[in-house]
């Protein structure tokens, strides 16, 4: 593998690396730390993301700032993290790839592909080939790394996070991650105006199918009202899931072009197949998708329930 991988980088000048749209900080401190060690081979780097929105609490991640939606020309090699598809970002031209996923449903699209589903985070993977590669990993890049862990494992409170898991951790303090910027922006950070939102989504929560899911209807008023952002909005799917019944969060939120935004949170993969029944690449505890169909809240509501059921019976 890491043959391969430096074969690739040697033969490229111009590496342009990707993270998914409404990335999270496992594909952003993964593509930062990357960033990072380009930059010591020497190389010209570009940072992608068919987005134009990034969460502001991701804003303390090195390089994000350089992070761009217009493919910059000239890039002689991808590399992506957590990326499905690149066709699925925009990307039509055709580049030797290199992919790194820990999902298993990647399709293995790059010419390296370093998939390992066991892996708990992309950032461990990145991290193991850093190490291989024995870069210089800076204060910047373990911050980064860091980060990746910290949300994948929330605040290592999964159940699969392990001793290895620690020890990883521990690594990367070692070489100096700041631990409690990590934990300041990622488990604290809030702005005036979502504070305003998860109060508002909250009063109006409701819970159904035995107050197992929590289901809020965002429309643009309440937006505008509070001066939030879509973003803003899973901070509160988040919160409801803290209640000992709840399996999962959903929240409908009304589109300015009309349609509806869905956003799902659970922490059980299998409820999470609901998302995919409305077009959602669901992955790992959080799925969001777009809905264009000329529906009503209520019936938006109902269609949603219906699958819930179907979910139900299933497992049953």
């Amino acid at each position: 593998m890491m043959q391969q991988f430096e074969e690739l980088l040697a033969h490229a000048k111009h590496i342009v690396l990707i993270v998914p749209e409404n990335p999270d900080a496992d594909a952003l401190g993964s593509a930062s730390a990357l960033y990072s060690y380009m930059l010591q081979r020497h190389k010209k780097v570009s940072f992608f993301c068919n987005s134009t929105t990034i969460k502001r609490c991701y804003k303390f991640i090195a390089w994000v700032e350089k992070i761009r939606n217009n493919l910059p020309a000239g890039g002689e090699l991808f590399i992506a993290c957590g990326v499905q598809s690149l066709e699925g970002n925009g990307i039509s031209i055709k580049r030797p790839t290199i992919n790194i996923d820990n999902d298993p449903s990647n399709p293995a699209y790059g010419e390296l592909n370093i998939i390992d589903a066991s892996a708990l985070s992309i950032t461990t993977l990145v991290y193991d080939i850093l190490q291989k590669a024995k870069a210089k990993i800076n204060a910047k890049m373990a911050t980064a790394l860091y980060a990746g862990i910290v949300e994948k494992s929330d605040m290592f409170q999964k159940s699969d996070v392990n001793g290895m898991t620690f020890a990883f951790a521990k690594e990367l303090l070692d070489y100096g991650a700041l631990h409690a910027e990590v934990v300041k922006y990622l488990q604290k950070y809030s702005t005036l105006s979502q504070l305003r939102l998860i109060g508002k989504m909250l009063e109006s929560m409701r819970l159904v199918e035995s107050a197992q899911i929590a289901l809020f209807y965002v429309d643009r008023a309440l937006l505008l009202h509070t001066g939030a952002e879509l973003e803003d909005t899973q901070e509160a799917l988040e919160r409801a899931l803290w209640l000992p019944s709840v399996r999962m969060s959903i929240a409908i939120v009304e589109r300015k072009a009309g349609g509806y935004t869905l956003l799902f949170r659970s922490d059980e993969k299998e409820l999470l197949k609901i998302a995919v029944v409305f077009g959602a690449d669901a992955k790992a505890d959080y799925a969001v998708c777009e809905l264009l169909e000329p529906l009503s809240a209520e019936e938006m509501q109902k269609k949603i329930l219906q699958e819930v059921k179907k979910i139900e019976k299933k497992e049953k």
